[in-house]
């Protein structure tokens, strides 16, 4: 173990001790704003709700209290290789910034795509590319601020990583249902999906109390190469009983 831990990077040892104070920056109050089945103009007055991408087949299972990203969303590994969230294990180094990596060390949910639906806020953006996650994750909001992304409002501005580092401008907003469920969490807390910056965190607990909450999961990471695990598997398809219990109580301390 001894050995392990004098060859572990700079980053290891930094995931171990705990809160990553460069990558996350304090949380602001949350307006508690949730975006409707529906998509809004980035000019004007906002339209009328319409479904957008109603489930033809099985029906929408709505999230509650899972935080996590679609099967079919992206992540570049370290070399350059882009793969979807359903291909992704642990030890993958995935893309958390421009020209930096990070481990997956565990995974929040990882729920293999069946019939069953799932519903995403979808943050589509001019120059085409799209983000989908649930509505309690964070994304990086105008330089300033982790924000749910139920919450964000067109024009608020996501960092685009891909080739480098533009504030680009969310201009449609709408509600999609798709399969799997994935919430790949890296030693930084970040991570950037089908380009974009997003958080492994979410609201319902504050980041700052999550990642001292994950920190002996790291550590065992980091002292075994991934081989000894206190968490994977057991969050898969649902969260455990008692872990429910614990995150309302998280709930109510970090408000």
């Amino acid at each position: 173990i001894m050995k392990d831990i004098q060859s572990a990077t700079a980053e290891q040892i930094s995931a171990m001790r705990g809160y990553h104070a460069d990558n996350y920056r304090p949380v602001q109050p949350l307006n508690g704003r949730m975006v409707q089945d529906s998509t809004k103009e980035a000019e004007g007055t906002p339209t009328d709700p319409t479904p957008t991408d109603a489930p033809t087949g099985p029906t929408p299972t709505p999230l509650v209290e899972s935080t996590c990203f679609p099967a079919d969303a992206t992540v570049e590994l370290e070399g350059g290789v882009v793969r979807q969230m359903h291909e992704l294990k642990i030890g993958d180094r995935v893309k958390v910034a421009d020209g930096q990596y990070s481990d997956i060390y565990f995974f929040g949910h990882k729920l293999e795509p069946s019939e069953k639906l799932f519903r995403f806020v979808q943050l589509s953006f001019g120059n085409g590319k799209a983000l989908e996650i649930s509505e309690d994750h964070l994304v990086w909001i105008n330089d300033q601020t982790w924000k749910r992304a139920g919450s964000v409002e067109i024009g608020d501005k996501v960092l685009d990583v891909a080739g480098g580092s533009v504030w680009t401008p969310v201009t449609q907003i709408a509600i999609v249902h798709k399969a799997g469920l994935y919430n790949p969490h890296t030693l930084t807390g970040d991570i950037v999906v089908n380009g974009l910056l997003a958080s492994t965190y979410n609201r319902v607990i504050h980041p700052r109390l999550a990642h001292w909450f994950l920190a002996p999961e790291r550590s065992l990471y980091v002292w075994t190469g991934g081989k000894v695990s206190l968490l994977n598997g057991r969050f898969d398809v649902q969260t455990p009983v008692a872990l429910q219990w614990i995150i309302k109580f998280a709930k109510i301390v970090s408000v």
